[in-house]
């Protein structure tokens, strides 16, 4: 993500990320105790939130498909990861 040069490359770095996480959720509900998820996935969010704060053109995405549906499975994502059992728990705030 640091090291993509454009926003449109960190906004598909983090896209293609973050569906892994999603897609490969064991990492969220089958650790050994303190994993650092928690940092992981504050840090996570606060990359979306600062992305998201860009338009459109800028993120290199149209507005009548893509925003929403990156906003919906983001929801998804912050669904799976704060209803999984850890200590500490998981938080995605994304928003």
């Amino acid at each position: 993500y640091r090291n993509r040069k454009s926003t449109p490359d960190k906004f598909d770095a983090l896209l293609g990320f973050t569906f892994t996480l999603h897609q490969y959720d064991v990492w969220s509900h089958d650790n050994e105790g303190d994993f650092g998820g928690d940092t992981m996935t504050a840090s996570l969010a606060r990359m979306w939130k600062t992305l998201l704060q860009k338009t459109d053109a800028q993120l290199g995405i149209d507005s009548e498909y893509t925003r929403p549906g990156v906003t919906c499975f983001l929801e998804k994502f912050k669904e799976t990861v704060e209803s999984a059992y850890t200590e500490p728990p998981l938080k995605f705030k994304f928003k």
